[in-house]
C-alpha cells in the first residue's frame, strides 16, 4: 500500500478488513508512505482497507479457496477440502 499525507514523520496504522492494524509505518519527509503486508483470513468479496494516520481508504477483492487434503492419490483415498474466504 502507498499514500501520502501533507504529515511528515506521522505513525500510520493500516487496517485490512476485520484486522485491525496488520502493520504500520512512518511518513517520510515529504509525507509519502509505502508498506507490505500479508493479507489476512477476511470473508470473500470486498474488504476495506483504512490508512489512519492519512485518512485514506482503499479496497481489496478477497477470492475465495479450496484446499484438498492430499492434493493426489490412488482411487480409494480419503480426501478433506478446506473452504477459505468464504462469506459467514
Amino acid at each position: 500500500m502507498q499514500g501520502n499525507t501533507s504529515a511528515i514523520d506521522t505513525l500510520v496504522s493500516i487496517d485490512f478488513g476485520n484486522t485491525q492494524t496488520i502493520t504500520t509505518t512512518i511518513t517520510s519527509d515529504n509525507g509519502t508512505f509505502s508498506v507490505t503486508f500479508i493479507a489476512s483470513t477476511q470473508p470473500y468479496g470486498t474488504t476495506i482497507i483504512t490508512a489512519e494516520g492519512c485518512l485514506a481508504t482503499g479496497v481489496y477483492f478477497i477470492k475465495p479457496k479450496l484446499i484438498l487434503h492430499p492434493l493426489f492419490g490412488p482411487q480409494g483415498t480419503e480426501v478433506r477440502v478446506e473452504g477459505v474466504g468464504m462469506r459467514d
